[in-house]
């Protein structure tokens, strides 16, 4: 099996993504899933699942993103990434690697464009870890976590008698 690529527009621009090998992923996966140890508490220590708590908890990932950790990730993630940057003379669509030139062609289309970085880089561990945030994974044991904390909402018989 190969390595997937997708075509994303972000903010008018065309990105195409490539996925990461998984002798490199796995390291990626590592610095993630230590991101969404501090979620986790976050939400372990709330006393309700609500807007609050997942603010919270998004803080908590965010606070524990260290300057080292999101260049690692970019790097990563930019040298598996093209941008469009025009059409040739026969009409077709020309690209560059957002690493390339010593990273300056990253360093210049996301100049002043953070938000659009950010969409990126979600982008991109979209791409490579559709299964560890998804349903399957991650995702299924935060749900578990809050269950067995909050109580599941299907489940839930209306008032505790407290």
């Amino acid at each position: 099996m190969g390595l997937q690529t997708t075509t994303v527009e972000i903010d008018g621009h065309e990105y195409e993504i490539t996925q990461l090998g998984a002798l490199e992923a796995r390291i990626v996966q590592a610095r993630l899933g230590s991101l969404l140890g501090p979620a986790a508490d976050a939400l372990a220590k709330a006393e309700r699942l609500d807007e609050t708590a997942i603010a919270v908890a998004f803080k908590a990932v965010v606070g524990s993103l260290t300057p080292e950790v999101f260049v690692d990730l970019t790097d990563r993630f930019m040298a598996t990434t093209r941008v469009r940057t025009g059409v040739n003379d026969a009409g077709q669509p020309t690209w560059a690697r957002l690493s390339d030139h010593s990273r300056q062609v990253f360093d210049q289309h996301f100049a002043g464009r953070m938000l659009a970085m950010d969409r990126w880089i979600w982008q991109c561990i979209r791409l490579n870890f559709a299964d560890f945030l998804g349903k399957a994974g991650i995702t299924s044991l935060l749900e578990a976590a809050a269950a067995s904390r909050f109580g599941s909402p299907e489940k839930s018989t209306g008032s505790s008698g407290e």
